[in-house]
């Protein structure tokens, strides 16, 4: 039954069940680190500065 990192686990109640969903979805789930929005806009807003710096330095 199920896939080769599939595992079945027994319960006697609904208490139970609802652990052992928590903990399958906990095994299969892996989440992904996002950036966070101001992050992206600082990063983008200092390589701007920078670039801008850099000609008007040069002329």
């Amino acid at each position: 039954m199920g896939g080769s990192d599939a595992f079945v686990s027994l319960v006697d109640n609904f208490n139970q069940f609802g652990d052992a969903i928590e903990n399958k979805l906990a095994a299969e789930i892996t989440a992904q680190p996002v950036p966070e929005p101001l992050t992206v806009m600082g990063t983008l807003t200092a390589g701007g500065l920078g670039v801008f710096l850099k000609r008007r330095r040069k002329r």
